[in-house]
């Protein structure tokens, strides 16, 4: 994963952001002019703000049209529906969530309806969510609800599956529970936990959601996916503006499926402050990319100034959005939000995805076995 393949080159944003509105959703869509760069097609990154955050300040902060133009990929921004709850939060907390209701009822209808966009060219075995906050916690359930359709998720800052609205400051669950539940949300698509790929990041910085969920998150997934600590990595050596922190990395007999990043310095307060709609200066003058989600966006810092492309995108470092196949590697970064740099999906052919709604009966996305060949 990390340090074991080469980075495209950044591409300049020759692509186009567009708008549409799912499932009471409006949703920033970023198409890139590039092809993709695994699989057949391109991948598709949905990326979720966090509370108190506008979709618009998520898509203008994130940095993601770099990256989505160097990995070829989608990146879709959706607004929570409805305003979202609370303090405009993803309804992330607790254990009832389905398929067809709620959140997370829309988001899997917003994933059918790109997939099924034949314009779009999305490979629906390269479809990731990655988030920040209360985005980073509905991206965990997504990805516990529907690992046939998530190939990896980014959880960045993000509270455990299963958890309260009211219990942020404090790690309130455990690894049996949330392990539990994760299982019990997927039903009969458990079985796709053995190709998915999440990444985790938390900064040090972060006194608003407790640190000690991403410790959990990647032990939860580890346990799901079978996988067994594989030691750490250099946070240093990563793409990103003065990247710092520690890296661990758990793994299987096919190679690195869970990443977790604990950033350090002025870095992880930038993030926070970016979740609120502001960027510090520095943030804004750097132009490094970061892909991070997945290192699918282009964060300015691995600690995530921008929201989430960085840790979204990060995320395999949590699952990387337009991943690199096994085996090829990229050095890389990991931003909040996104998939692991240098984390692709494993090679083993997955079944169909049964994703709710208006997917046409001959669009070839779903037909296709979910498989990222080598």
């Amino acid at each position: 994963m990390v340090g074991m393949l080469s980075s495209p080159a950044p591409a300049a944003a020759d692509g186009v952001w567009s708008s549409r509105t799912v499932a009471g959703m409006t949703t920033y869509v970023y198409t890139p002019a590039t092809a993709g760069v695994v699989g057949e097609g391109r991948g598709l990154l949905v990326a979720l703000h966090g509370c108190s955050q506008q979709a618009t300040v998520f898509r203008d902060l994130g940095n993601w049209a770099s990256a989505a133009e160097a990995y070829g990929m989608v990146v879709a921004v959706p607004a929570a529906p409805n305003g979202g709850v609370l303090l405009g939060c993803w309804d992330y907390f607790g254990g009832n969530h389905s398929r067809t209701q709620g959140h997370a009822g829309a988001l899997l209808q917003l994933a059918a309806n790109l997939t099924a966009d034949a314009a779009l060219d999305v490979d629906p075995a390269q479809v990731y969510v990655a988030g920040l906050s209360s985005g980073g916690g509905m991206a965990m359930v997504m990805g516990c609800v529907a690992p046939d359709v998530f190939a990896g998720i980014g959880i960045d800052a993000g509270p455990t599956v299963g958890t309260s609205s009211s219990q942020i400051g404090s790690v309130s669950t455990s690894k049996q529970a949330a392990v539990s539940l994760c299982t019990s949300l997927a039903g009969t698509h458990s079985g796709s936990f053995a190709t998915q790929l999440t990444s985790v990041l938390a900064g040090t910085s972060d006194y608003v959601v407790a640190q000690g969920y991403a410790d959990l998150n990647a032990s939860v997934m580890a346990q799901l996916y079978g996988a067994t600590s594989a030691g750490g990595f250099s946070v240093a050596d990563l793409e990103g503006y003065q990247p710092a922190g520690t890296g661990l990395l758990w793994a299987d007999a096919d190679g690195p499926r869970v990443s977790q990043i604990r950033a350090t310095s002025w870095a992880t307060r930038g993030r926070r402050a970016a979740a609120r709609g502001r960027t510090s200066r520095t943030c804004r003058r750097s132009t490094s990319t970061t892909p991070g989600t997945w290192r699918i966006s282009s964060p300015p810092t691995i600690a995530g100034c921008a929201p989430t492309a960085g840790a979204a995108m990060t995320t395999a470092g949590t699952a990387r959005p337009g991943p690199a196949r096994r085996g090829t590697a990229r050095p890389g970064a990991m931003t909040p939000g996104a998939a692991r740099p240098g984390m692709a999906r494993p090679a083993a052919a997955r079944p169909a995805a049964t994703i709710p709604a208006a997917t046409p009966a001959s669009s070839r996305a779903r037909r296709r076995p979910r498989t990222c060949r080598r």
